[in-house]
């Protein structure tokens, strides 16, 4: 949609409820400036937060859409989640472990699925493992990974598989943001008490006693070099251009 098209509407939202711009102002908690310069369209001017409070105060709202040419949001995001998926699928079982992904589950009304379910026969460890490509609401993750945890041990008893203990694990797609996340919300992710290539190398070769929890990061672009179409947020380093020789 037009940034002037945008206007136009908050300018005739603003109308129909016979509001004036100082009322709508005060609403948002911007300047009648802002609310004019909206109006008029000049959405670059001001930040989101502005837009959507300002459209909130006429009955409105906003909606953000990113746009790839010739690709779809949610189609890579799916594509960076199976190949972390696939990548770890694969790792977990030429170290040993018997794997199921995507195990969908119902139990007591609570319904979801489990990227990858892990036993090793061996040791008898269990291993509920949840994939993220990006890390967003970091209490509901650790709340659903509990629940996931909890009812990973039911669905290992259907399936026969003799555990000592069922161990959360997650794995991250690299990046300098998702772990600062980490480093700043440690209290979270503390009882992930391994992580990285310990975590990898727990994974590789289990021992007694188990580990708490296992917190893995996955270079994506090494999963899908070729195509470009990682969401990991990688440091990109300035340097000088060189010229053709």
């Amino acid at each position: 949609m037009r940034y002037d098209t945008i206007g136009r509407g908050l300018l005739a939202l603003r109308h129909r409820k016979r509001l004036r711009q100082e009322d709508v102002s005060r609403v948002a908690g911007v300047s009648r400036t802002v609310v004019s310069e909206l109006e008029h369209g000049r959405l670059e001017r001001h930040a989101l937060a502005a837009l959507v409070r300002t459209a909130h105060a006429v009955g409105a709202s906003v909606r953000v859409d990113l746009v790839i040419p010739g690709a779809d949001v949610f189609r890579l995001l799916d594509a960076d989640h199976a190949a972390l998926q696939t990548a770890w699928l694969r790792r977990l079982r030429a170290w040993g472990w018997q794997v199921e992904p995507e195990v969908t589950f119902n139990h007591f009304g609570e319904r979801g699925s489990i990227d990858i379910l892990a036993w090793h026969a061996a040791t008898r460890h269990l291993v509920v493992l949840e994939v993220k490509t990006i890390l967003v609401d970091l209490q509901e993750l650790h709340a659903g990974l509990d629940r996931k945890v909890r009812i990973g041990r039911a669905l290992a008893a259907e399936r026969g598989w003799p555990f000592v203990g069922a161990i959360p694990a997650l794995v991250v797609a690299e990046g300098s943001t998702a772990r600062r996340q980490v480093g700043r919300h440690d209290a979270l992710f503390g009882r992930l008490d391994l992580r990285g290539r310990v975590a990898a190398a727990w994974l590789r070769l289990p021992t007694a006693p188990a580990p708490h929890g296992l917190l893995c990061f996955t270079d994506l672009s090494a999963e899908h070099p070729d195509d470009g179409r990682t969401t990991s947020r990688q440091r990109i380093r300035s340097g000088r251009v060189r010229p053709a020789p």
